[in-house]
Parts: structure tokens; sequence; C-alpha cells
């Protein structure tokens, strides 16, 4: 049995300990005939979504994480703002509005 613990690792680990110890539980769940069938509407989604995102799918390991599926494509559409921005002071505002603690309100 996996288990994670906080003074080992950090949260990130945690949660993906604990989707792959839920992952193991559904596959020792399944009947072995079922385990390995591959939905071929998912194979078909996923070109769509790669050929309209310009992005690629996430490996296996990664799939089940949001923010790998959400980050090529937010990176992906900076890099076409940014590259469409017609003076500096543009570039500028979009590269601030990016920056890690962008969103966080200024205490006087």
């Amino acid at each position: 049995m996996l288990y994670a613990n906080n003074n080992d690792v950090d949260n990130d680990n945690n949660k993906m300990i604990m989707t792959m110890s839920a992952l193991e539980l559904q596959q020792s769940i399944l009947p072995e005939g079922i385990k390995d069938l591959t939905d071929q509407s998912v194979v078909s989604v996923e070109n769509i979504r790669t050929n309209l995102s310009g992005t690629s799918v996430p490996t296996s390991e990664a799939r089940h994480i949001q923010k790998a599926w959400d980050k090529p494509v937010a990176v992906n559409h900076l890099v076409q703002l940014l590259s469409r921005t017609s003076n500096e002071v543009d570039k500028a505002r979009l590269l601030a509005a990016t920056a890690t603690h962008s969103g966080y309100k200024l205490h006087p």
C-alpha cells in the first residue's frame, strides 16, 4: 500500500502518489479483459485537441493532472500573443501579467 507523509514529500508528490494508488486499486478491481481496452473516441478527441491547440497530449504518467493538459496550451497562447505585439509596452504588459505574483493585491 502506498501512502504519503507531508514531512517527506511536497503536496504535488502526495497527490501523484495518491492518484497512482487509486489507479492501482482501479486496475486491481477491473477484470483482465477490460484493463487493456482502448476507447477509440478518446484517441479521436486527443487528436482533435492536438490539432486545435498545437500542443501534444501529456505523457501517460501525467494524463491525470489537469495542469499537464492546460499549461502547454497556455504557454502556446502566450507565445502567439507575444509574437503579435506591436510595441514593447504591450509586450511588457503581457509579460507582467504572467509573472508569478501578478494577481496578488498590493497592501499599503
